[in-house]
């Protein structure tokens, strides 16, 4: 059953997709993704792919082929990266609204008791394990920084794991335009392609 969690990361994820290339030569980016995104490994990040393709494929005008729904599912090591990215950008989340040392302390003893959220999801470890690294309460910079830095680790694991058609990192690292994910998807563009451009 699709969560109202998998729709806003869906939703998120088209919004940043769609604006991680140069919007000049966007229909005919859009046209290469709606060809070679796979749904299997898309699915594998607990997005819902049927929501990206329809959207990838409208924005290039082009319908959904039949042959995209094939494929294997993403590899346990994206997997873990991506575990690893969305875990501590929750972290850094839950810190936010600690006004003092003790609401720190307080969240991370508490984070023991927890091993799933409120939709039955299971916390990973590494939630607890950053929460109990911080020493003082962050600031509105710190928390906006590290939500840029995590969110786009997730979207470049995503993205670089969305395909394995020959050839798929090779064109993203063309088609990705850092200033254009930095000032309209809210991501750091230059971390996306330094992760997604590497060998």
């Amino acid at each position: 059953m699709l969560t109202i969690r998998d729709t806003d990361n869906t939703n998120i994820f088209v919004v940043q997709l769609l604006s991680s290339y140069p919007q000049n030569g966007g229909k005919e980016v859009a046209n290469w993704l709606c060809k070679t995104l796979e749904p299997r490994r898309l699915g594998s990040f607990q997005i819902n792919d049927i929501v990206i393709l329809d959207a990838i494929c409208g924005a290039a005008g082009t319908p959904v082929p039949p042959a995209s729904f094939e494929g294997t599912a993403a590899p346990n090591t994206a997997l873990d990266d991506f575990t690893t990215a969305v875990s501590k950008l929750l972290a850094y989340e839950i810190a936010a609204i600690a006004n003092t040392t003790g609401e720190l302390t307080q969240m991370c003893h508490a984070a023991a008791y927890y091993s799933t959220d409120a939709l039955g999801t299971t916390i990973p470890g590494i939630v607890k394990t950053t929460l109990c690294e911080f020493t003082q309460p962050l600031t509105a910079n710190d928390v906006s920084a590290a939500i840029r830095e995590h969110s786009s680790c997730a979207f470049a694991t995503i993205l670089e794991n969305a395909s394995e058609v020959d050839g798929w990192k090779r064109w993203l690292c063309t088609a990705l335009d850092s200033d254009t994910m930095s000032t309209l998807a809210g991501l750091d563009g230059r971390l996306v392609q330094q992760q997604v451009c590497s060998p």
